[in-house]
């Protein structure tokens, strides 16, 4: 007889999830980054003083 194991099955499934967020997250954080690095970029070209 094969036995289920419930528990197992909903960690395994909660771990997925919970790396497609942070997959997510990541992704969110690398555009912002990108989009904070053009925009300074463009302040620099432009001569305007670059805060920090």
């Amino acid at each position: 007889m094969l036995e289920f194991d419930s528990l197992a099955v909903v960690d395994e499934a909660i771990e997925d999830e919970v790396a497609k967020i942070r997959a997510a997250k990541e992704e969110v954080l690398d555009k912002q980054t990108l989009e904070c690095e053009v925009v300074a970029e463009g302040m620099m070209v432009a001569g305007e003083p670059k805060v920090i």
